[in-house]
């Protein structure tokens, strides 16, 4: 059986698309005598692991077939490998007769191709073409992906699971790179994953990081340089000079606020970029620690000397009680930066304030259930949960 998977046949630079997919090896050599007016080829695939398989008998053709299944291929792709030297007999088999291999004419031939040509719309063979080129990426990521991974043996590294989202290595091009992160200190936005840091010269200390939330590094140097201490130096010269500052001016809420438990809020917090450089593109400032959680915010690349407010959306726990927490900036190196940013808040039940601003909404004419909604985001503010139940009912 075929499994309904469609054959090419790839002889020197011309591709030819079989009708139907050949059961047996004598069926095969058929179509091949009938294209390419001879059977002195010999038949072979790529299997999953990027070798050339040979194809000389109806079970091994088979074989193929499961393969290229296997591998979610459409479409086999069979490479005539030209040869003078007499096929055996498990090739040929004793059943085929001469006449199923006549040799035909180069105008016969000729006919046929046009033939075959003309059966196939320009939408067809331009649907094909993209079919093989996802094919051959998605083959390709695979081949690459089981090369990293017998280097990796190779030479005696385990690796981890930490994805790096967004950053690709400059060696080999993993995307995304996975395992412990090699940045150059010196080449911008250089990075190599632990197989090409072991295998790609370079003269450049490298920075390792373990995890994108790491904020201590380990430096990697030739030992063999005689002045190390100029290159420590370097480093860190390099590390003040590129970390970000960050000071807080004000935080315009009171230390402690009351709000409904389970509810939401905003929390916003005046800084100012003290450094000598702007916040690199990609900044976020992020939740550290404590019980009042919250999505990452992006922030924008400051410029030196400016201010700007950052505001987070705070979950309030379930629970009744005092809560604090920590958040900060971090840059898309996983490098932290500035004051740690805190917010404490009480938790309570049946807040006067939230009971007040829900009685006014429901006067107001506010469906209750949008009232508890909006004000779940903004118990003490009304206005804005005013503004936020005509935005959602607009």
């Amino acid at each position: 059986m075929s499994l309904n998977i469609a054959v090419k046949l790839i002889c020197g630079n011309q591709i030819r698309k079989l009708k139907q997919a050949p059961q047996t090896i004598q069926e095969l050599y058929q179509e091949v005598n009938k294209l390419f007016a001879t059977t002195k080829y010999r038949f072979k695939y790529m299997d999953e692991e990027g070798d050339l398989i040979t194809i000389s008998t109806t079970t091994e053709l088979r074989d193929a077939y499961l393969a290229a299944s296997d591998l979610g291929a459409l479409s086999l792709k069979i490479l005539l490998e030209e040869t003078n030297e007499p096929l055996s007999s498990t090739e040929v088999s004793s059943d085929v007769t001469k006449e199923d291999y006549t040799v035909l004419s180069s105008d016969e031939v000729e006919e046929i191709k046009e033939s075959d040509s003309e059966e196939e719309t320009k939408e067809e063979i331009k649907e094909e073409e993209k079919i093989d080129y996802e094919i051959t990426a998605e083959y390709e990521e695979k081949v690459r992906e089981l090369i990293r991974e017998r280097l990796r043996k190779k030479v005696g590294l385990s690796g981890t699971n930490i994805v790096w989202e967004g950053v690709y290595c400059d060696g080999c091009g993993e995307t995304p790179l996975r395992g412990p992160r090699f940045q150059c200190t010196v080449c911008e936005d250089y990075d190599l994953c632990e197989v090409c840091e072991g295998l790609i010269p370079h003269d450049h200390p490298f920075l390792k990081v373990k995890n994108p939330n790491q904020s201590v590094f380990y430096i990697s140097v030739n030992l063999e340089e005689k002045d190390v201490g100029k290159t420590w130096k370097n480093f860190q010269k390099f590390i003040s000079k590129t970390k970000p500052k960050m000071q807080v001016l004000s935080v315009p809420m009171a230390s402690e606020e009351q709000y409904e438990v389970g509810s939401n809020f905003k929390k916003v917090w005046k800084v100012k970029n003290c450094g000598n450089e702007p916040w690199p593109e990609g900044t976020l400032l992020v939740h550290l620690s404590g019980e009042l959680k919250g999505d990452s915010v992006y922030v924008p690349p400051v410029k030196a000397g400016k201010e700007i407010d950052l505001e987070a959306t705070v979950k309030v726990p379930e629970k009744e009680g005092k809560y604090i927490a920590e958040w900060t900036l971090i840059t898309p190196h996983g490098i932290k930066f500035g004051n740690k940013l805190s917010v404490a808040v009480q938790a309570i039940r049946n807040n006067p304030v939230f009971q007040r601003n829900l009685e006014t909404l429901i006067t107001l004419g506010f469906p209750e259930e949008e009232a508890r909604k909006s004000l779940s985001k903004y118990p003490n503010d009304l206005d804005a949960a005013v503004l936020d139940i005509v935005q959602n009912t607009a």
